[in-house]
C-alpha cells in the first residue's frame, strides 16, 4: 500500500486531470446541445440515462477523445521503466514492483472512468428527465437503427453499466499492454505512440462487431469475458517479461 501511495504521489498530475474535467466537460455540453437540438426539430425527447448511453457509445467520443486523454493520464506509472532503481529495492522484487504498478492503473483508470461518466450523467441529468425505464420513442429510433427491440428488454441501469464496464476493459487491456511494451522496449515515452493507434483499431473494432449484433446484452457479456482473457494474459506476460529480465540481470551479475 505504501508502495502504491507512492506511485500515486509521482503520477498524480493535476494539470492533467484539470485538462481531463475541461476536456470531458466541454465534450458532454457539445453532446447535450446536440440531442436538444434534436428533440426540438423532432419533438423527442430521450432520458438521461438514455442520452448518457449514446454519449457513452458514440465511437468519436470514446475512441478519439477519450482514448487519447486516458492514455495521456496514465503515461509515466512506469517512471521510464525505473530498473534497479531505489524504488524496486523499497519493493523487494520486481514482481511485486510490477504489481504495484498495475494497481496503480487500475485506480488511475477507475477514477478516470468515475470522472468520466460522473460529468456526463450530471450534464445529461441538468437537461433531460430521468426515468428508469427506456421510452417507446428511444426504443424505436434505436430499431430504426438496426437494433433489436430484445435489447431493451432490461434496464438502462444495466445495460448502460453492461456497456461502460466494457469500455472500461477495453481502456484498461490498453492501459496493461503499454507497461508490456514498456517492459519491452525500456523506454515508456514512445510507447504512447504504439497504444495509441492499437487502442483505436481495438475500438473500431469492438465498435464494427458492436453494429453487426445489433449491440445485444449477450454480446457485452462475451465481449467482456473475452476482454477479461486478455487483460489476464496480458498481465502474465507482462509478469513473465519481468521474471525474464531478473534472471539476465542476475546472470550478469
Amino acid at each position: 500500500m505504501k508502495n502504491m501511495k507512492y506511485n500515486l504521489s509521482q503520477n498524480f498530475n493535476f494539470i492533467r486531470w484539470a485538462i481531463l474535467i475541461v476536456v470531458v466537460s466541454f465534450v458532454a455540453v457539445v453532446s447535450v446541445a446536440k440531442y436538444i437540438q434534436i428533440a426540438d426539430l423532432t419533438a423527442i425527447t430521450y432520458t438521461a440515462l438514455e442520452n448518457l448511453y449514446l454519449i457513452m457509445n458514440d465511437p468519436t467520443n470514446m475512441t478519439y477523445i477519450y482514448l487519447p486523454l486516458y492514455l495521456f493520464l496514465t503515461c509515466g506509472v512506469m517512471f521510464d521503466d525505473n530498473f534497479g532503481g531505489i524504488e524496486i529495492v523499497k519493493c523487494g522484487s520486481r514482481k511485486n514492483w510490477l504489481f504495484q504498478k498495475i494497481l496503480t492503473l487500475l485506480f488511475l483508470t477507475i477514477l478516470f472512468f468515475i470522472m468520466t461518466v460522473g460529468i456526463n450523467f450530471y450534464i445529461t441529468y441538468q437537461a433531460f428527465p430521468y426515468s428508469q425505464n427506456w421510452s417507446s420513442d428511444f426504443i424505436k429510433m434505436q430499431v430504426l437503427a438496426g437494433q433489436d427491440v430484445q435489447n431493451f428488454v432490461y434496464s438502462p441501469s444495466l445495460v448502460l453499466g453492461l456497456s461502460i464496464f466494457s469500455l472500461f476493459l477495453v481502456y484498461f487491456m490498453i492501459g496493461i499492454l503499454s507497461i508490456l511494451i514498456s517492459l519491452c522496449r525500456d523506454d515508456e515515452a514512445q510507447t504512447l505512440f504504439i497504444t495509441l493507434p492499437i487502442g483505436v483499431l481495438v475500438s473500431l473494432a469492438i465498435t464494427y462487431f458492436g453494429a453487426m449484433y445489433n449491440k445485444s446484452l449477450e454480446l457485452y457479456i462475451y465481449q467482456n469475458i473475452i476482454l477479461v482473457f486478455l487483460v489476464t494474459l496480458i498481465t502474465l506476460l507482462s509478469f513473465w517479461k519481468v521474471e525474464n529480465k531478473d534472471f539476465v540481470l542476475n546472470k550478469k551479475v
